[in-house]
């Protein structure tokens, strides 16, 4: 596009439909050294036919008074290239709207705890196969008060589940950051996840016409059943649920959830983890009759003797490696008795009280 200014008028060699409308603004200063004037415009125009440009300061190399005007933008109509689908656009704001410091990998979250390898090993005896297996059913609930390591469950299942080679899409709520303490975001998230992965191919055509504050989790659901039958296990691991600061948010996500079962086919799993919260337990009670025993889906986390003995063995193995550590640098006398003892260890566990974030802070605190 070329643009001269002459004599101070502007003369526009504009290639197109579009009218001009022109302001000008003129701002003449003396330049000594060259002995010339420099004529400092700036330009606003709108073409009238559908485009416009705001031209902020005009740069120009003036000789006489010709001035040569560049680098002036102009947005003109898309060419057919540049034009999106609305399906495009629709995929496009799911990915602008995820929160990624909610995936189970995401670098926001640091390096977060995983189980020691030699602790909780009956519970992941149980979630390892899971998602391979055609029956177990399609929700299992790890339920604890805080501090009983269900985030750190998850965090593990997580990963193992991944290495495996199956997808995983999660969600880690978080009370104390504004982007994952509400359920707003979450179906949003959980499909960007979903359309992201090479994994499976998926179909989001149901979701017509594409608007993206309407995403749901039944909006999930259609698509993870337009990748029907599946050749590997899609798992998805919902962390403490609890955490979002309204409790009709938390039952509704749950009842969306427990009344999408019958939809799901047998290698969809869901790990939902959260704390036994009176409104949360009367949802799970509404669905009793979907869900079957209790002992079938669900994981009581911090009452029973396999909690302590995992404490026990936690308490144990940090302290044995803190002992050599402190010898190994001299810091700590070698001791013919065993430090700490199994009584004081016992005394640690039954303080504990099924909580392993005791145990952890204990460690740490004598380290």
């Amino acid at each position: 596009m070329d643009f001269q200014v002459v004599n101070k008028k502007n003369t526009h060699n504009y290639s197109g439909a579009a009218s001009v409308t022109q302001g000008n603004t003129t701002n003449s200063t003396w330049d000594s050294s060259s002995g010339k004037q420099v004529d400092n415009s700036r330009n606003s125009n709108t073409y009238n036919g559908g485009d416009h440009f705001s031209g902020g300061a005009v740069n120009g190399n003036v000789t006489g008074q010709k001035v040569e005007i560049h680098n002036i933008l102009h947005r003109g109509a898309p060419s057919p290239e540049q034009k999106t689908t609305p399906e495009e656009k629709f995929r496009e704001g799911i990915s602008l709207r995820a929160v990624r410091s909610a995936l189970y990998n995401a670098p926001e979250r640091g390096d977060p705890p995983k189980c020691h390898p030699r602790t909780r090993l009956a519970i992941q005896g149980s979630l390892n196969p899971w998602p391979a297996q055609l029956t177990g059913g399609s929700v299992r609930l790890l339920l604890g008060w805080t501090g009983t390591g269900k985030t750190t469950i998850a965090q593990t299942m997580a990963e193992y589940w991944a290495q495996q080679g199956w997808l995983v899409l999660s969600f880690f709520f978080s009370r104390l950051d504004e982007d994952r303490c509400s359920t707003d975001r979450f179906a949003g998230t959980i499909l960007h996840q979903l359309l992201q992965s090479r994994d499976i191919d998926v179909s989001i055509e149901k979701l017509a016409p594409f608007t993206i504050p309407r995403v749901s989790w039944s909006n999930v659901i259609d698509v993870l059943r337009s990748a029907l039958p599946l050749s590997a296990p899609v798992v998805v691991v919902i962390d403490g649920l609890d955490e979002c600061r309204n409790h009709k948010e938390q039952q509704k996500l749950l009842r969306d959830i427990l009344g999408s079962v019958d939809e799901l086919g047998p290698s969809i799993k869901i790990l939902i983890c959260c704390r036994p919260e009176r409104h949360l337990e009367n949802v799970l009670d509404d669905f009793a009759s979907k869900l079957g025993p209790p002992e079938s889906y669900r994981m009581d986390l911090g009452q029973s003797a396999e909690d302590n003995k995992d404490i026990r063995t936690f308490l144990q193995l940090s302290f044995d490696r803190l002992c050599e550590k402190r010898r190994k640098d001299e810091t700590m006398s070698i001791m013919d008795r065993l430090w700490p003892s199994q009584e004081e260890i016992e005394v640690l566990v039954d303080r504990a009280s099924g909580q392993f974030i005791f145990a952890a802070i204990v460690v740490d605190l004598v380290d």
